[in-house]
């Protein structure tokens, strides 16, 4: 049974709230030299250093518990989803290419050929139209120009950063390819690849280095909510890693649906108060 907004409400968090509040203010009080409680015990008077370090200790004590109680006031309640728009910075986390491509100079038309020995030729002229050319080849960088393609929508890409991971099997030592490739389809936007390859299994690298150019577009004007990092590359712990530098900024992440009709959708991490009185 459904419990009532009455009983959702954090009570004990919120009476040690109180407690931390009223203790901390008394502490400053007799700290101060001035006389605490004595209007309701006249005897306290010659006790005051005494109350004074009594409340201060309180305090202390009241302070570590709501510290620990945290969680009721901030907690992710809700993931909001919709169709991904344009922002002028997408961050990509570069799958390796399961085809190769046939690379030539100039590199368009660009010629890729599945595993039954069937090619198609992409022009580099119109992404939407490669990528419905790449139907059926199973090629995983269809995806990548997935993800790219609602940010193309209008002139409001400005930066495109690409992260490799490591090794001969790694996605690094493709960013080249990646890189040129994209730019055919946005000449004017600034595509900067992460100058080291970074373990796609390695949590806190990924998320330290995507943090880094986060802070480097804020440090450049940027506002958080400009900047969006797409998960669909990589395996499962470099997309825990790009949404997680999401749950307490404005940042966004987007994945491409692995199914028709392969929409992009952004996704943001709702926190709400868990005292929240609206419906959930």
């Amino acid at each position: 049974m459904r419990r009532s907004r009455f009983f959702r409400i954090p009570w004990r968090a919120l009476g040690v709230a109180l407690a931390a509040l009223l203790t901390g203010h008394w502490a400053a009080i007799g700290l101060a030299g001035e006389h605490l409680f004595v209007a309701w015990w006249p005897g306290l008077e010659h006790y005051q250093l005494l109350v004074s370090l009594l409340c201060l200790v309180a305090f202390m004590v009241s302070f570590v518990i709501l510290y620990y109680n945290r969680q009721a006031f901030t907690m992710a309640r809700s993931l909001s989803r919709h169709l991904c728009e344009a922002h002028p910075v997408l961050i990509l986390l570069v799958s390796t290419p399961n085809l190769r491509p046939a690379t030539t100079t100039p590199l368009f038309p660009l010629h890729v050929t599945d595993a039954l020995g069937v090619g198609v030729t992409l022009h580099g002229t119109s992404l939407r139209e490669d990528i419905q050319a790449l139907d059926n080849r199973r090629w995983n960088w269809q995806q990548l120009l997935r993800a790219v393609l609602p940010h193309t929508d209008s002139q409001k890409l400005k930066r495109l950063y690409l992260i490799g991971s490591p090794g001969p099997e790694g996605s690094f030592v493709y960013l080249d390819l990646c890189k040129a490739m994209l730019r055919q389809y946005v000449p004017d936007v600034e595509i900067i690849s992460e100058p080291r390859p970074i373990d796609f299994e390695n949590f806190n690298a990924l998320v330290q280095s995507m943090r880094h150019i986060i802070q480097q577009e804020k440090n450049q004007g940027r506002h958080e909510r400009e900047i969006i990092i797409d998960v669909t590359g990589g395996v499962k712990t470099a997309s825990i890693a790009g949404a997680s530098l999401t749950f307490n900024s404005r940042v966004q992440f987007q994945y491409v649906q692995t199914f028709a009709p392969y929409e992009v959708y952004a996704y943001d991490v709702l926190s709400h108060p868990h005292f929240s009185l609206e419906e959930e």
